[in-house]
């Protein structure tokens, strides 16, 4: 064992080129995947341990109708302290800037937040809440103008802005974007006059249990009594629950992102490897002349990887680890909690290992090759297995793909993520190197033979001996596959978003328009000259049975997710689709049943949560009278369109009577003044408006945003594969340095030399980018098909970007990695023979 350290010492002093090779490809990867370890371990970490900071509370009960403390069923001796909330959406309006925006309106009492702390600028100003006072977002400042000490106008009710928030427990900063808040104390609400009938108010109580009172044991109690009261209760355990499936979605994609960092890197690594190794066969050959054993001069150079590979694995760890920052500052808008970045050692020793076994997996193929050396391979040359080197190979894969799944279980202790995860890289990287070979062979065949020498030697080039083409094909085809498919999404997701004219010119949408209303906001409309379009009603609604089970008895049976029973769904009435609606099962309209029921078209999803299929029976409970209703059919909608869209569409003939409020779309365009807006607060003041040009906007902002933080992590795996690249060129770089001293020798100019290489590098950006933007074009559409439910919208302009972009990259790194062969001596081709 000593003696196998010395010797690796020695060689490892003029084998720096090749192990440095090796050694950045491992910092690369190990930087990438500490870092995205240690981002999902804290993020994780910090859900689990501020779990009460994301309720605010130990209990919430809350409801869609007014309810009071008393009425819930709590042992007084349990109970610490309690905060009632209100919340509703209103608009604001600004009377110095003659403005007005959407905004969530939240009543609060004092106590609230229990755990946490509600930040404001300047601080401590919730205290002053109930003095006239009101605080609100950041952003809403921003878009309105106005500063502190300026007034607000919700409803009938005037405030003074106090103080901005600017962190909110359990709320994501990216929520400010787009409803953003304004705070206010509970004693005031009734002053807006917005909670009357046909307001969609949102009633809940903090409670803050006593301690040494098992609060999951007195919520399991609790929940079936307030099942009967039509009350939900929310716990931290609760919370945390929903946001990690939420945060499961992240996991995923940061996973596929640390699995495709894995495998690059082992890749990159076995091709350095196997060239640092084919270098050394005199050496071993030397040494089992002098009697060492296979052994023991395979063992001389697996010692030289691990030293150099642990070395390697723990300086990207460390350096990955120091990224953590930079990725908390990408995503901090979307993060529910406060999270720290900390250095985990069992996260480094995790990726460590994991980096370590995965370059000793990819070394087993060449080092077996090498223990095969003979003695006599010192005075000949012995040729390789190569049956037996394929085969190698095969297992090598099976075996990095088995240790990168095996990685993705032990860090997020489900199986199936980890084999979803290998499968999906495996799959793609498969198909790139199918593609690749299939593109290249399709370059050979068809190649003109008029085309000029310079262009048919660079194709011959990529069929060169030791030319890594699949492996280079692999990195910058899954390079472009990752730009390209986060663009194409990112594209797909925003013009879903963006806002199709409605009937041909809508642009602003006012709802919780009552029905004695609308005619007076007619008026009011047309003396603004902004034309109306249309007029939707909205009836309210509770789900009383499901197939002749009461609701109370669904909650209890856990049959369907607690919102779809407990919300307040609001339908419409009519006889004919819209723009944004598709029957994929019955007919609509559809007649009435033998025994009377209505025909009812349910929306594709709540249909799956709620249990439906054709033909099934359900009640609706309308302001306390009943309806018995059955599926008639069932509709695909589109829900990025900015168009009234509903879970329950009745046929006309039924709902006319019920107590309702109206939706009106109108054109307003440069005609939202400040006196309309001024006309609109005082004499509708329970009336919303929405721009949908400033909603499009807003959403396009935050797409935008977290298309970025998609793009931020790609990155990792992008620079392990221009690593990849550069490595491949470099390990190539005595072959093509024989190649140009034969040129030079045969009296070939420098420019012929220098566009065969030009050539050579741009076939294989092309087929390399071609394959990836082809995959990322289906895999886009697959994701915005069965995943997103969006069209998919391909941006030729960004595709040809990226095309462009890669091609320019690969072509660069590759020239200057190949600088200087031209001007070696024709001699140096005798010296290297």
């Amino acid at each position: 064992m000593r003696l196998a350290l010395i010797l690796a010492f020695r060689d490892s002093r003029r084998s720096t080129l090749q192990l440095g090779m090796m050694a950045l490809l491992m910092i690369a990867g190990s930087a990438a995947l500490t870092a995205i370890t240690l981002f999902e371990s804290a993020l994780s970490r910090a859900v689990t341990e501020q779990s009460k900071i994301l309720l605010g509370a130990d209990l919430v009960v809350s409801a869609r109708m007014p309810f009071k403390p008393e009425d819930i069923p709590l042992p007084p001796a349990s109970v610490h302290a309690f905060s009632q909330e209100i919340s509703f959406a209103s608009m604001a309006f600004f009377p110095g800037q003659g403005r007005s925006r959407l905004v969530q309106a939240v009543a609060l009492s004092p106590g609230f937040p229990f755990y946490g702390e509600l930040i404001t600028n300047p601080p401590d100003r919730l205290s002053r809440l109930g003095q006239g006072v009101a605080l609100a977002d950041q952003v809403l400042l921003l878009q309105s103008g106005a500063r502190l000490g300026d007034k607000i106008q919700l409803g009938q009710a005037v405030f003074n802005l106090d103080a901005v928030v600017e962190a909110v427990p359990g709320i994501p900063g990216a929520r400010e974007l787009i409803a953003p808040r304004v705070y206010f104390d509970l004693s005031e609400a009734a002053k807006t006059g917005l909670l009357g009938f046909g307001s969609r108010a949102s009633y809940k109580i903090y409670y803050r249990i006593n301690a040494g009172v098992d609060v999951e044991q007195l919520a399991a109690g609790l929940k079936p009594k307030l099942i009967d009261l039509h009350l939900t209760l929310q716990t931290p355990s609760g919370r945390r629950e929903r946001v990690e499936r939420t945060l499961n979605k992240v996991y995923l994609f940061l996973d596929v992102m640390s699995v495709a960092a894995i495998v690059l890197a082992a890749l990159g690594v076995g091709s350095a490897v196997r060239l640092h190794l084919q270098s050394k066969k005199k050496s071993v050959a030397l040494l089992r002349c002098l009697g060492a054993t296979p052994v023991l001069s395979s063992g001389v150079f697996l010692a030289q990887i691990m030293i150099w590979g642990a070395a390697s694995s723990l300086i990207g760890a460390f350096l990955g680890a120091g990224l953590q920052k930079q990725l908390f500052g990408a995503v901090v808008l979307f993060l529910p909690v406060p999270v720290e970045a900390a250095l985990e050692p069992a996260s480094l020793l995790l990726s460590v290992l994991c980096v370590m076994l995965g370059a000793l997996v990819v070394s087993i193929p060449p080092l077996l090759t090498l223990a095969q050396t003979a003695p006599n391979a010192a005075l000949r040359e012995q040729p390789e297995p190569v049956g037996r080197a394929m085969y190698a190979e095969v297992l090598c894969l099976i075996l990095l793909l088995s240790l990168s799944a095996l990685y993705v279980m032990l860090k997020t202790k489900n199986p199936a993520m980890g084999l979803a995860c290998a499968g999906m890289i495996f799959c793609v990287g498969t198909a790139l190197a199918m593609a690749g070979a299939f593109l290249r062979r399709l370059l050979c065949l068809f190649m003109p033979a008029s085309l000029p020498y310079a262009i048919r030697q660079a194709g011959r080039n990529l069929y060169r001996p030791l030319n890594q083409t699949v492996l280079v094909l692999m990195g910058i085809g899954l390079t472009t596959y990752l730009i390209g498919l986060s663009q194409v999404l990112e594209k797909s997701v925003v013009e879903s978003f963006a806002q199709e004219r409605y009937r041909g010119s809508a642009d602003t949408l006012l709802f919780d328009v009552q029905p004695d209303q609308q005619q007076a906001l007619e008026r009011l409309l047309s003396s603004y000259n902004i034309s109306l379009f249309e007029t939707v009603p909205l009836v309210p609604m509770r789900i009383k049975s499901l197939n002749g089970v009461d609701i109370a008895e669904a909650r209890r049976r856990g049959q369907s997710p607690e919102w779809t029973l407990v919300r307040e769904y609001r339908s419409t009435y009519q006889n004919a689709l819209r723009r944004s609606e598709e029957i994929i099962a019955g007919r609509f309209p559809a007649e009435r049943a033998g025994d009377s029921a209505v025909a009812v078209s349910v929306e594709e999803k709540i249909a799956q949560d709620l249990r439906l299929q054709l033909g099934d029976r359900f009640s609706v409970d309308v302001q306390g009278f009943e309806i018995m209703a059955y599926v008639a059919s069932i509709r695909r909608v589109n829900w990025f369109r900015f168009e009234p869209n509903f879970f329950f569409v009745f046929p006309e003939g039924v709902l006319e009577q019920a107590p309702q409020s109206r939706i009106i779309f109108a054109a307003a365009g440069e005609k939202k003044s400040a006196a309309f807006y001024a006309a609109l607060a005082a004499e509708f003041p329970n009336v919303s408006l929405i721009d949908l040009e400033l909603a499009r906007k807003t959403l396009d902002k935050v797409v935008a945003a977290a298309v970025s933080v998609v793009r931020v992590f790609s990155l990792f795996v992008i620079a392990v594969a221009g690593v990849i690249l550069i490595t491949a060129v470099v390990s190539t770089r005595l072959a093509r340095l024989n190649e140009v001293l034969l040129f030079k020798i045969f009296g070939a100019r420098r420019t012929t030399v220098v566009l065969i290489a030009l050539y050579e590098h741009a076939f294989l950006a092309l087929i390399g980018i071609f394959s990836g933007l082809l995959f990322a074009v289906l895999s886009a559409y697959a994701a915005a098909f069965w995943y997103l439910k969006v069209p998919l919208v391909l941006d030729p302009g960004s595709l040809v970007r990226t095309l462009l972009g890669v091609l320019a990259a690969t072509v660069c790194l590759s020239l200057a990695a190949s600088i200087g062969t031209y001007n070696r001596s024709p001699s140096a081709l005798l010296r290297c023979s």
